[in-house]
């Protein structure tokens, strides 16, 4: 068919864009999602079966988008990677519209920065999460202690 210009997107800078089955996905410079299309599993990442162009809500900056058949999932700023709708038969959830952190990820502290949505499976590229500040030393890694001798967790994730 035709392409159609989407109108009530056109004052946003669009960075990336994923297509599913039904749905399809823009995400725009500022880290905000746009979703549109069939709503059936919960891939546009709210609850309403409302078809058109709107923002996903509660979802903090994301960088990359990727869609499955019926899923939609993202990578966030601070390295986490959220899920909604359904994959390979199973929905993320028992609220599958709500974006949600995918829980083994989270688990093993990695840092997602970038996903890509199959029909039955996801791929994300990782890296580990390392605690305490880091320095290279005679070319070598090495954590810098703390006053009190444990590794100074102020640094959060470092995405190495």
């Amino acid at each position: 068919s035709t392409p159609k210009l989407i109108k009530s997107l056109t004052n946003y800078f669009a960075i990336d864009v994923a297509c599913g089955h039904q749905h399809s996905a823009v995400l725009m410079k500022h880290g905000e999602l746009y979703t549109w299309g069939e709503n059936r599993y919960g891939e546009l990442g709210r609850k309403r079966k409302d078809t058109a162009p709107g923002p996903v809500e509660k979802l903090p900056f994301a960088v990359c988008v990727s869609c499955g058949p019926y899923s939609t999932a993202v990578c966030t700023d601070e390295g986490d990677l959220y899920m909604w709708g359904k994959l390979a038969g199973r929905q993320f959830t028992s609220h599958s519209y709500v974006p949600s952190i995918h829980p083994v990820l989270q688990e093993r502290r990695v840092f997602a920065t970038s996903v890509s949505c199959g029909s039955n499976f996801f791929v994300g590229l990782c890296s580990a999460y390392l605690s305490g500040l880091l320095r290279k030393h005679q070319g070598t890694l090495s954590t810098l202690p703390s006053s009190e001798g444990q590794d100074d967790l102020s640094g959060a994730r470092k995405n190495v």
